[in-house]
């Protein structure tokens, strides 16, 4: 499960650098030269990588103005509304604007995701053919993030899995493959509409066990999680809420496979369903789970929960640690891949902390600064690294101004700025160790 890219290359074979066991101290001496080692000791200088995350988060903050910059208010949209950009694409979004970009990541309806749908590996549970691994959905939806053509999109239905999560412990691939699509399908619809759609929805009827849910035996686990976790938080609702809720949403089932994790339906069993008065939130009435939902998401603290920074504060810029996900799928369109390479990279988020489609728990992944430890960044360090120095040959060489620009915005510390210029001036020409400095410097790691 440690795997990373890889791509074509004319070296001769060997042992992958992600294979061998390294150490922190040696980690860049596998692929880049050895005075990469010694820059990467600078540019992560501190025994505590927290606070090395904070310090360049407070420097960041201290750029006079920085998303002043048209460019750079474009490029942070597309890494917070996307998964950052080849330098094309940035040239792209930035001559259009800020506006027009944020209108045109918005409309995305209007933009034609053909190209990438001709190249993706097709994923078939109808029985026609072998069917998906999980590998192979979790390398098929990473293509998607890194090639779409609408960020936004699997940009939120990334944020949907992480919120709304199930899991391949409990469900099985056909199902959370299902539920991707459910995610994709209504990744900026009503929150309520959604809500409704998932509650009867195959994975996370598995996965949050409503499908033992049934009139006299009511099962609260689903009740509980939509309160808790999906819509008010703790401290909005009480026991009683959830046993009545539970009582609620009785009476859907799973249909089609005889095997719980294959079935991809559901439908409503009215001798299941208990029909008898409830009070939930101080209100009386014969309700159902659609009914709870209606009431969930009009409130303040659902609200809250979802929504609370302004998009251009300063504050929030580069104020994020980039997930696996967006992570990989940024360096890859650094350096490049090929459909097998996307299986592979999937892979490699299990040491970074983020397998798609296994969150750890219903809370999904705890994000925030717990992304970056010793042992994650290691991962993600080596996965640059390897990532770079097989990159596609066909990638315009780029200046280290240029990378900076594309890549962090061209705002960085003045001990990265140093330790990435002697890089530069020590290797000439080494592209490829270049843009892997670019990518492991503090300031690639945040959004």
């Amino acid at each position: 499960m440690d795997h990373v890219p890889t791509v074509a290359s004319s070296a001769p074979a060997r042992m992958p650098a992600w294979k061998r066991r390294v150490s922190r101290r040696t980690v860049l001496a596998t692929g880049g030269a050895a005075a990469a080692a010694t820059a990467v000791a600078v540019l992560w200088k501190g025994n505590d990588l927290t606070q090395v995350m904070d310090r360049v988060r407070d420097l960041t903050h201290g750029y006079p103005g920085a998303l002043r910059d048209e460019r750079v208010r474009v490029s942070h949209l597309l890494r917070r509304a996307g998964f950052g950009a080849t330098p094309g694409e940035l040239d792209r979004y930035a001559t259009m604007g800020t506006t027009a970009a944020t209108t045109a990541l918005l409309d995305y309806q209007k933009v034609s995701n053909a190209a990438l749908d001709t190249k993706l590996p097709i994923i078939d549970f109808s029985g026609a053919r072998p069917a998906a691994s999980a590998g192979a959905i979790q390398g098929w939806w990473l293509q998607r993030m890194t090639e779409t053509a609408r960020p936004l999109e699997e940009k939120m239905t990334l944020f949907w899995h992480g919120l709304l999560t199930s899991g391949l412990d409990k469900a099985g691939p056909a199902q959370v493959f299902t539920q991707n699509a459910l995610f994709r399908s209504m990744a900026l619809g009503n929150f309520d509409d959604l809500l409704k759609a998932v509650s009867k929805d195959p994975a996370m009827m598995v996965y949050l066990d409503t499908e033992t849910n049934r009139k006299g035996k009511p099962n609260e686990n689903y009740a509980r999680e939509l309160m808790e976790l999906f819509t008010t938080g703790v401290g909005h609702y009480t026991e009683i809420d959830v046993r009545e809720s539970a009582r609620a949403f009785t009476g859907w089932t799973l249909t089609g496979a005889r095997q719980l994790r294959l079935t991809t339906g559901s439908t409503f069993v009215p001798r299941l369903h208990d029909d008898a008065s409830k009070t939930f939130m101080r209100k009386t009435g014969n309700f159902t789970g659609d009914d709870i939902i209606e009431m969930l998401v009009p409130l303040r603290a659902t609200a809250e929960r979802l929504s609370t920074n302004a998009f251009y504060s300063e504050k929030v810029y580069r104020a994020l640690v980039k997930s696996p996900a967006e992570l990989v799928a940024q360096t890859i369109k650094a350096s490049g891949a090929d459909e097998r390479s996307y299986v592979l990279a999937a892979q490699a988020m299990a040491p970074m902390g983020q397998l798609l489609f296994y969150p750890p728990n219903v809370a999904g992944w705890p994000g925030g600064t717990s992304w970056i430890n010793g042992s994650t960044l290691l991962a993600r360090i080596n996965f640059a690294n390897a990532a770079a120095q097989r990159m596609t040959v066909a990638l315009p060489a780029q200046s280290l101004d240029q990378l900076l620009h594309t890549l962090v915005d061209a705002n960085v510390s003045q001990s990265t700025k140093d330790a990435l210029q002697a890089y530069a001036k020590e290797h000439p020409g080494d592209q490829a160790g270049l843009l892997f400095m670019v990518m492991a410097t503090p300031e690639f790691q945040l959004n």
